[in-house]
């Protein structure tokens, strides 16, 4: 109790007492580390709470979010689409460019969720509202660090033979949905770390952008009151 008294008149009095400034001055270097790291402490933690709080009007519903997210996964992919790859060659058995357009719930007419042309370039990308197009040979999806604003994956290096229906897509789903019943415990877990762990891990990161940020400012000051011949 007595540290955080101590903590607490610090914080009050530089805010309120410009004359404690000079008191700073006299204070051990350590003394300093240590109000830094305790402020940072707090307001983190009081973050954390308050992030905590406005989430958990949302956790009964998780089950639901959950429930309905394995439902559309499972009718994401088309009946009637079989898309064959070949030897790095896409090849389908739809009329082109096919599109996968968003559910109706998501409300996104200006966009799909898949668009496949494989009689197209990958520069074509940028005429279609699609989250992933699919030429003869290459995968195209969203990447906000590359030039284009997207990246390109392709598959000429891949050798072999395969295909993908809606058979596989289900046998695939059936393989990964069990793992659907563990989000809302992980979820839990995640808000529980983040509320009362979250400010241990955060003070290192926080606390360098601190330092350099008085680091900086103080170098400012430092020219200026040289320029003033002020000490």
């Amino acid at each position: 109790m007595s540290k955080l008294k101590v903590l607490w008149n610090t914080f009050k009095k530089s805010l309120l007492e410009p004359v404690y400034y000079h008191d700073v001055l006299k204070a051990p270097f350590l003394f300093s580390i240590k109000y830094i790291f305790g402020l940072l402490f707090i307001i983190l933690f009081v973050k954390g709470m308050i992030f905590g709080l406005i989430t958990i009007p949302f956790l009964p519903k998780i089950p639901q979010y959950v429930g309905e997210s394995k439902v559309f996964l499972k009718n994401l992919y088309p009946a009637d689409l079989t898309i064959t790859l070949k030897d790095g060659t896409i090849r389908t058995n739809m009329d082109e460019p096919y599109v996968i357009p968003f559910p109706d719930k998501f409300k996104t007419k200006d966009m799909s969720l898949l668009v496949i042309d494989t009689k197209a370039k990958v520069e074509d990308v940028k005429k279609y509202q699609t989250i992933f197009f699919l030429t003869k040979n290459a995968l195209v999806y969203p990447d906000s660090q590359s030039k284009d604003g997207y990246r390109v994956n392709f598959l000429t290096d891949y050798k072999g033979y395969a295909i993908f229906n809606k058979q596989v897509y289900n046998q695939l789903f059936a393989r990964v949905s069990p793992f659907f019943n563990y989000i809302p415990a992980l979820v839990y877990i995640l808000l529980f770390i983040y509320v009362f762990f979250g400010p241990l891990f955060g003070i290192p990161f926080y606390f360098t952008l601190v330092l350099l940020y008085l680091i900086v400012m103080s170098a400012i000051l430092f020219l200026i009151a040289q320029l003033m011949k002020k000490t």
